[in-house]
């Protein structure tokens, strides 16, 4: 399952990315680029998405407290 969300600010473990996009697949993040056009079938999320890295070293993207599968 892919997903496709894009959000004001994007908090990495390496720093903050303002206007950028997340692509998830299976529930984890496979990328994280910057908006520069439209996009179709893109999410919209107003605020922050956090990403944080599992021991594993896959990347989960939080919403607040929810978890963004």
């Amino acid at each position: 399952m892919n997903r496709r969300i894009a959000a004001n600010l994007i908090k990495t473990p390496t720093g903050v990315v303002q206007q950028a996009v997340i692509e998830l697949v299976d529930g984890y993040v496979s990328q994280i680029y910057p908006l520069v056009a439209e996009q179709s079938h893109t999410e919209w999320i107003r605020g922050m998405v956090e990403i944080k890295q599992c021991a594993d070293g896959k990347l989960l993207a939080f919403y607040g407290t929810r978890k963004l599968v």
